[in-house]
């Protein structure tokens, strides 16, 4: 799989924008305060979707999933943070749609994938601790079949990637708190064999995040 000059230039713009974080987060040292060093990792259960269409015939591919989210960056006030964002969700033997008609699950050593990476913020609403985090950048669809003997794979060009999550969390120590989130992540990338086919989706779910700043 090749990467595209656009998304080798994303990658490193977020180490640069991590590399200044770290050093912004040295100075850190107020207690249950959004400053410094910002870092947070996400988990939970959700679902993926997404649908392409081509000569009158429409395919979906969906399933139960798992979205992660991990954000580093630093705080440019005592409520608002700059960060890279790396997130994705897979799940295992997603259901095939054409047209309408359901055409089962793929085996369960078949897993589909939307991942991406993007510039994002995160603005809080204090004293109560909500949250509401977005970011911009390139993201695509994969999906990959492998049973421990045979395994093959395939993905959609890089496109457009939208990760947003909305969530409120309470502090557990002077620096690190801990809540719950919803996640919404939009993709569009056209197809990697036919440049005019875009698959266009959606993925997402209830995240428990971990947040140290």
């Amino acid at each position: 799989m090749r990467t595209s000059p656009r998304f080798r230039a994303l990658l490193a713009s977020s180490a640069f924008l991590a590399t200044g974080a770290l050093a912004t987060g040295a100075s850190a040292g107020n207690s249950e305060t959004h400053d410094g060093l910002f870092l947070r990792l996400a988990g939970g259960i959700g679902g993926i979707a997404t649908t392409a269409e081509s000569g009158g015939t429409k395919q979906t591919l969906s399933g139960a999933g798992i979205p992660l989210d991990f954000a580093i960056g630093g705080s440019l006030s005592r409520s608002f943070a700059l960060h890279a964002d790396f997130y994705g969700t897979a799940a295992v033997a997603p259901k095939l749609t054409v047209n309408g008609n359901d055409l089962g699950k793929a085996s369960d050593n078949t897993t589909l994938y939307g991942n991406g990476v993007g510039l994002g913020a995160t603005f809080y609403t204090m004293p109560f601790n909500l949250y509401f985090s977005g970011s911009v950048g390139v993201a695509r669809y994969s999906i990959k079949y492998d049973n421990g003997t045979q395994s093959s794979s395939g993905s959609t060009k890089a496109g457009l990637g939208i990760n947003l999550l909305v969530g409120k969390e309470w502090w557990i120590t002077d620096n690190w708190g801990l809540g719950v989130a919803a996640n919404v992540t939009l993709i569009s990338a056209k197809d990697s064999d036919n440049s005019d086919v875009r698959w266009n989706g959606a993925s997402g779910g209830i995240l428990l995040s971990a947040t140290y700043n």
